[in-house]
């Protein structure tokens, strides 16, 4: 069973940023842009050109009621106007029916010429006329949904005028299938777009498991016409389901980007967006239709959570509970139990709560996922409290955004998971938090800028189990900016910097990526100890727990990014070289990790650009073998890390103590007080370890010593 408090958590400054941003967005929320689609006249439509009439034609125009009306024929301009205004003639507002500048169609006759209005040429690329009949759709970019033109191209041709902005057309055969889409601009020049025609292919993929790679029969596969979609041309998807060992048919397909979807009971639906042929196109070409690999759906993973510490009179009914703050919430029922059905996650697994007091809580589970049958406590009461009293100077008050600001604590609970508290500041500047079960948590004022939460003020302080704690907040000056120079001093555009907490117990971070005067925001605080870490987008420019004083007078603290010596690591394994050894550089104080990376064929890592004063580790990540210190300083120059091939040694715990390396001479019961190597306990009181393969002692009851040879990749078991 894992428990954790549940509050507000995060573990990254992206997250943290994602929740406050979100949970503010009504300070941000405005009247929204209103995108009118532009007039429109069809200047004439038939056969051909006006010198080569061979009938009549009709046109259609599109009702308020989705149907289509009979337009005119050839020579009989249709002047339509339309606008939102448009499909409501009972209309008293601006462009209602009798106002000059109406939308209803056939108003407002004008000449072809007039200023604002540029003439259009669509025709239809085909073989033959036969393959040109059909219909040409045309909408406008900003306002999709009010189709501008629908007309009939006989011979593949219309003639028209529209004003001058964005534009798609599409042409569909008297079948009912859609050629590719094409955009287009009319500015001031007379424009002639070409469409291409239908030319249908059939697809084949196959539909699998993801985890096992076997194929699903009977799983339903739908392929929707995106390009369509966002024009806002109605076209229903088409659906097709897989047959035996997965194998999935589909025909009628165009040379588009299709919005393909997979669903089966017990699987996770996955949508997919996919350009065909894309790729493909020498398979299209060869035998007219396409193989295009394997659709994998994702098996269902079922997690139950339960709530505890529920407060006196709440129900647990009224939580709801959701993977992301994207996912579908899930109810709990009166006992506090909910089922998340998990597809596609990442571990640690982030979750969205919802309180019925209305708030909205969001946290990474990094203490685990719980096992099988098991649940995941989440706590919604207890722990400690704390009573922030927020004072504000005259300029810091004047400069508050209204209502665009919070009060945040943030802490790691007993479960190692990273929660973060916010509570929008009030008129009394009091804030009470309860629920923080943690020894020490970072209190801080954050403010929204353009949008963005940035961290104007913060204090660390320790957290006392048996008092009500108390915290005062004075925030008498804007906060500080942190200018990134190279050695030259010049601004370094785009580093990302972070600022942690040292020691890092409370999950607080500030920062983010420097503008183009090199300068990020930072908060100011009066005590405690904190570290900046961060990189540009390459990773050339690398600084590793940087101390940084956020005490410091004055508006601008200038910390230089210049490269030291370049640094690299060797890794050796049995005195030699080895190549495809996983490390990763961390951090010193705050094991702030940068990510693996393998060595090469010399056995080195690609360079670091660590800059000056970073401090900065390499740590052995490649299990399979055993090293004295899997971490190591990351100094200027060549790093050597010594690590041994290992094999596996199976026995009793008390045996632990007895068997002893002789190349080292050391028990294996001092390697695991050391941290050096990892025991699996294995029932009745037995173990499992990994060690350095060689020669073994194993002192016996009987006070005899036992020869061991622990082999490479093979297990030794002791008798």
């Amino acid at each position: 069973m894992t428990r954790s408090t549940f509050l507000l958590g995060v573990s990254a400054l992206g997250v943290v940023a994602w929740g406050l941003a979100n949970s503010w967005a009504w300070l941000r929320a405005g009247d929204s842009d209103s995108h009118e689609a532009p007039e429109i006249r069809v200047k004439e439509q038939g056969i051909g050109g006006a010198a080569d009439h061979k009938g009549a034609a009709t046109s259609e125009s599109r009702t308020s009621d989705g149907l289509t009306s009979p337009g005119p024929g050839p020579g009989s301009p249709d002047r339509r106007r339309l606008g939102p205004a448009a499909a409501n003639p009972g209309s008293d507002a601006p462009g209602s029916a009798g106002d000059p500048g109406s939308g209803d169609l056939g108003s407002g006759d004008r000449g072809s010429g007039d200023a604002g209005w540029t003439a259009i040429t669509l025709r239809v690329a085909a073989d033959d006329s036969k393959a040109a009949e059909g219909f040409i759709h045309v909408t406008c970019s900003s306002d999709p949904e009010q189709e501008m033109i629908r007309g009939a191209a006989s011979d593949g041709t219309i003639e028209a005028e529209l004003p001058a902005g964005s534009y798609q057309a599409v042409f569909e055969s008297t079948d009912g299938r859609f050629g590719p889409m094409a955009g287009f601009e009319v500015l001031e020049e007379t424009v002639e777009v070409w469409l291409e025609v239908p030319r249908p292919f059939g697809v084949r993929l196959l539909c699998a498991d993801q985890r096992s790679g076997d194929g699903l029969e009977g799983a339903r596969v739908s392929f929707l016409r995106t390009d369509l979609a966002d024009a806002g041309i109605e076209v229903a998807e088409r659906a097709v389901f897989s047959g035996p060992g997965g194998t999935v048919v589909a025909e009628d397909l165009a040379q588009v980007t299709w919005t393909i979807t997979g669903s089966l009971a017990e699987y996770s639906t996955v949508t997919s967006q996919v350009e065909l042929p894309g790729r493909w196109s020498e398979q299209l070409e060869e035998s007219g239709e396409l193989t295009i690999g394997t659709f994998k759906l994702i098996p269902l993973t079922r997690v139950t959570f339960e709530l505890v510490d529920i407060p006196t009179g709440t129900d647990p009914a009224q939580f709801r509970i959701a993977h992301t703050h994207q996912g579908d919430p899930v109810a709990f029922d009166g006992a506090g139990r909910a089922v998340v059905e998990l597809g596609r996650f990442e571990v640690p697994l982030y979750v969205k709560l919802w309180h019925p007091d209305g708030r909205e809580s969001i946290r990474y589970l990094d203490g685990g996922l719980p096992g099988d049958g098991d649940v995941h406590e989440i706590s919604v009461g207890g722990g400690q409290e704390l009573e922030v009293d927020l004072r504000l100077g005259r300029e810091v008050r004047d400069a508050l955004p209204l209502g665009g600001a919070a009060v945040q604590v943030s802490f790691r609970d007993e479960n190692g998971d990273a929660v973060l508290v916010v509570e929008e500041t009030n008129d009394s500047g009091v804030f009470r938090f309860d629920g923080l079960d943690a020894k020490t948590a970072t209190v801080s004022l954050t403010v929204v800028e353009d949008g963005w939460p940035v961290a104007w003020r913060a204090e660390t302080l320790a957290l006392a189990a048996d008092r009500r704690n108390t915290c005062t907040l004075s925030v008498m000056e804007r906060p500080l900016k942190l200018a990134c120079v190279d050695g030259d001093g010049a601004p370094v555009p785009g580093f990302h910097a972070e600022v942690r907490h040292v020691p890092d117990t409370t999950t607080w971070i500030a920062g983010g990526a420097c503008g183009e005067d090199g300068m990020v925001t930072v908060p100011r605080a009066t005590s405690g100890r904190y570290s900046m870490s961060g990189s540009n987008e390459d990773y050339s420019v690398v600084a590793v727990d940087l101390p940084v004083d956020l005490s410091a007078a004055g508006s601008v603290v200038t910390v230089s990014l210049s490269p030291i010596t370049q640094t690299l690591v060797e890794c050796q394994v049995d005195g030699k070289p080895r190549a495809g050894v996983r490390l990763s550089m961390i951090g010193a104080d705050l094991s702030t990790s940068f990510g693996d990376e393998s060595t090469d064929d010399e056995g080195r890592t690609e360079p670091y650009g660590l800059v000056d004063r970073s401090r900065a580790r390499a740590r052995l990540e490649s299990l399979e073998l055993w090293a004295p210190a899997r971490e190591i300083d990351l100094l200027p120059g060549r790093n050597v890390l010594v690590a041994f091939e290992t094999g596996v040694v199976e026995g009793r715990l008390e045996q632990l103590a007895s068997l002893r390396s002789l190349a080292f001479g050391i028990s294996l019961q001092d390697w695991r007080d050391a941290g050096q190597i990892r025991i699996e306990a294995s029932g009745g009181r037995r173990f499992r370890t990994r060690v350095p393969a060689g020669e073994y002692l194993l002192d016996t009851v009987a006070g005899e010593e036992v020869a061991l040879h622990v082999l490479v990749g093979e297990t030794a078991a002791l008798p």
